[in-house]
């Protein structure tokens, strides 16, 4: 799978990366005769065209002259494509306000125009108050002159922006639309959040999860909505989120109760247990995993986000589980320990080291899955 790259575009094009060609959203690069995989961020470098000289004659008339010289030289690109690095980062430190004004006059241009220019833009907006952009930004969503090409390309923006600001306007217009196509470009936006490899664009933000809690809560529930809703709470970890999350799992529900209801929430609240990585959430689901009853769909659900998180804490919660369950629980055991250690290789490094020390289990049937799941890593 390739990795998606987004917008340290001074290591890229200083690495020797050269567009070959384009395919579908993607662009494919070489570097050193060696073909990468095609990567979500289009990224543009200088390419160096021989011009033909023009033909020289003995006589020329000025007016000659001047045809001649306009024949030979280069075309102009014009002054609003990013055409190279140097367009790019004389963009990005330009004030946001600049940047905003040339991300609207890039709307209708190219897609690699727009994708660098949101790039830059959305940086920017994280680092400043953008406020008066923001009520702009609703302003055009609202305005229904706007081709929906154009209101979907306002939406991208302010998904990779994914400031607080930015999701107050996305989160009023889903309350205000009727407009499914808008309301589906939106809750794309929020589900995906933004796509960057940068430490800002990696890290949970909980701060986000008000906003997000009080669309689930104030909403109808729509399958694409709920279930964009439902991972980006989960993705940002705040406990109160998570604790959303949970509740939908109150009560004597099971597994087959829950597919049998076939609710919404409750099944995109499942769905998203997978995208919890906030250490933040381990408390709560640890306090979950161990009081609730092994048939409950909140057990299956905390014990499924503990084996997704990617950390040791919450390997060694699952560990100590399955060393006193019972033969039922064999196949639970397998699977998230499984799933602990071929995320996350402290996890692997963490289980290997305490088999190793004390292969203690209560049930046959759950050690022998634990260690049949171990012996392939």
């Amino acid at each position: 799978m390739g990795i998606k790259l987004f917008m340290k575009i001074p290591h890229l094009l200083s690495a020797g990366l050269v567009v070959l060609g384009t395919i579908g959203l993607g662009i494919y690069y070489a570097k050193d005769g060696v073909n990468l995989m095609p990567q979500k961020l289009p990224i543009v470098t200088t390419v160096e065209k021989e011009y033909p000289p023009a033909t020289p004659t003995k006589e020329k008339s000025h007016t000659a002259e001047v045809a001649n010289a306009a024949s030979a030289a280069p075309a102009v690109v014009p002054e609003k494509t990013i055409n190279t690095q140097e367009d790019y980062d004389k963009l990005y430190n330009s004030p946001v306000e600049t940047i905003w004004e040339r991300w609207r006059e890039l709307m209708d241009n190219s897609m690699i125009d727009q994708t660098l220019a949101t790039s830059a833009l959305a940086q920017k907006l994280r680092q400043s108050n953008g406020e008066a952009i923001y009520a702009e930004a609703a302003e055009m969503l609202r305005n229904t002159s706007l081709s929906a090409s154009q209101r979907a390309q306002v939406v991208n923006l302010l998904g990779e922006a994914s400031t607080v600001g930015a999701l107050e306007v996305l989160a009023q217009l889903l309350k205000e639309t009727n407009d499914d196509t808008l309301r589906y470009a939106i809750a794309e936006a929020i589900g995906r959040g933004p796509s960057g490899l940068s430490e800002w664009e990696l890290t949970a933000h909980p701060e986000f999860s008000p906003i997000l809690e009080s669309l689930w809560q104030q909403l109808e529930p729509e399958s694409h909505l709920t279930n964009a809703l439902a991972a980006r709470i989960a993705h940002e970890g705040a406990p109160t989120g998570i604790q959303l999350l949970l509740d939908q799992f109150d009560g004597n529900k099971t597994i087959d109760s829950l597919a049998e209801s076939n609710d919404p929430q409750t099944l995109a609240a499942l769905n998203a247990m997978k995208e919890i990585r906030n250490p933040q959430a381990l408390p709560l689901l640890k306090k979950t995993f161990q009081t609730q009853p092994q048939e409950s769909a909140a057990f299956v659900a905390s014990g499924t986000a503990l084996s997704w998180m990617g950390n040791v804490e919450a390997t060694k919660t699952l560990l100590n589980w399955a060393r006193q369950a019972p033969d039922d629980a064999a196949e639970y055991a397998q699977q998230w320990i499984g799933s602990a250690a071929g995320r996350d290789p402290d996890s692997s490094m963490f289980l290997k080291k305490a088999l190793a020390q004390n292969n203690t289990f209560r049930s046959g049937q759950v050690k022998k899955g634990v260690q049949l799941v171990m012996s392939e890593r």
